[in-house]
């Protein structure tokens, strides 16, 4: 086992992570599956994200943002990305300019709904990130 091995990880080109947890992902009736919706999700608005800040708000930002999205995916298996994106403060300066109050309110309900759906799984004692 290589030293730089945790919880079955290795470093490893980004699309390898990226294959890896695909390939992984469980069938749709599985409790699990909705943890790595939520996975596959935050590393596509990541990565929307990287561009979308790269050329409306600030090239350094969007850079930052790219250079943590192949961080996070230069792994064996991509895991726990949610969480690893709430550092990523160019996300919430984004959030932050949006201007209409539908999409704000749909933005907001679903981070409510995600937030209230993951408490219920973890208070069960099931795997939520």
């Amino acid at each position: 086992k290589p030293l730089y091995s945790n919880w079955h990880k290795e470093y490893s080109l980004p699309w390898i992570g990226i294959v890896n947890f695909y390939s992984s992902m469980p069938q749709l009736y599985d409790p699990l599956f909705y943890a790595y919706l939520a996975e596959a999700i935050a590393l596509l608005l990541i990565a929307y994200f990287s561009f979308y800040v790269f050329f409306k708000i600030r090239k350094s930002y969007g850079l930052y943002l790219f250079l943590n999205f192949l961080l996070l995916t230069s792994t064996s298996f991509v895991m726990s990305t949610p969480r690893y994106s709430l550092i990523l403060f160019p996300i919430f300066i984004a959030l932050g300019q949006i201007k209409s109050y539908f999409l704000l309110a749909l933005v907001s309900s679903i981070f409510l709904l995600s937030l209230i759906f993951f408490t219920i799984l973890y208070t069960l004692g099931r795997w939520a990130f």
